[in-house]
């Protein structure tokens, strides 16, 4: 038999194990990443709660514009925890910033003061500087039909104390860990001695809706949650929040003094579906676009 009529078998086995040979770290990578993330969440099964502080940065590719943030949260529950954050004590120098493809800075702002309280059945949305407070009471959640969704609307019926940032030190809702690590793509992109970082690539549309990619940065044995980065839908926009002084399981916090502040609305908005917003669309509408803000 001529040699060139084996080289199509020749090419088919090497192809073959090409592929293979690139498959199968990938796989190890995903294995690799999913099992960190199970010992992350077992080492962590008697905290249900947790506080602590972060520094935040977000950055817009489109603007070329970062801003950073000091802040503080606290969570106990779905529905019950708060967000704090505004101006950092200091402001990073030119030389950190974000650079260009060109290699030009990006432009330095500082974030704008929020801050957000969640008491059970109501959220508030506190604006320190303008003494003004919006409260959104919280109605029963009606039941979705499996399958069923209301688009950028599930964000205002069902977000929740850790909506804003789904992966927080301690794991405190393992229930809600649980359905992100089965509904995500992860794998490891980067690891040394001491630390390790995974990136995530949501599949259930919910979570796509909030990130199209997140990226996780651990320190090792035991494992601790560094740093989170959020890439938002579209790609154009992402937070980082990089945590510090955590405490798990905290007392109850005391809410703050509003006396004194005023709400813009004459009566607080209240949670419906969206056959049912009536003569509230445009109050209901307005909390929308308020709680997209976080994201975005």
């Amino acid at each position: 038999m001529k040699f060139y009529h084996l080289l199509p078998l020749v090419f088919c086995c090497w192809l073959g194990v090409s592929v293979r040979a690139e498959s199968e770290p990938k796989l190890e990578s995903k294995q690799r990443a999913i099992q960190v993330l199970r010992e992350w969440s077992d080492e962590n099964l008697t905290f249900t709660s947790v506080r602590g502080q972060f520094h935040r940065i977000y950055y817009d590719r489109v603007f070329r514009v970062q801003k950073h943030a000091d802040g503080e949260f606290g969570y106990l529950g779905p529905r019950h925890g708060f967000l704090r954050y505004g101006p950092p004590a200091q402001k990073p120098g030119i030389e950190s910033l974000k650079k260009t493809p060109e290699g030009k800075s990006y432009e330095y702002k500082d974030s704008e003061a929020e801050q957000w309280r969640w008491l059970k059945t109501r959220l508030l949305m506190i604006d320190e500087e303008e003494k003004t407070v919006q409260e959104w009471i919280y109605a029963n959640l009606p039941k979705r039909k499996e399958g069923e969704g209301w688009g950028f609307l599930d964000l205002f019926y069902e977000i929740s104390a850790d909506g804003i940032s789904p992966f927080l030190p301690g794991v405190p809702n393992q229930a809600r860990f649980n359905d992100w690590l089965k509904h995500c793509d992860f794998k490891v992109f980067r690891q040394s001695e001491t630390h390790i970082w995974i990136t995530g690539t949501p599949l259930k549309k919910d979570y796509r809706i909030l990130f199209s990619e997140f990226k996780l940065h651990f320190e090792k044995r035991p494992w601790r949650l560094k740093a989170v980065q959020y890439i938002h839908s579209g790609g154009n926009q992402s937070t980082v929040y990089t945590y510090s002084n955590i405490e798990m399981n905290p007392l109850e916090w005391d809410e703050p003094d509003l006396s004194g502040y005023q709400n813009p609305a004459e009566q607080p908005v209240v949670a419906r579906r969206p056959e049912e917003e009536g003569t509230e669309e445009g109050g209901v509408w307005s909390s929308l676009f308020a709680l997209l803000g976080i994201f975005f």
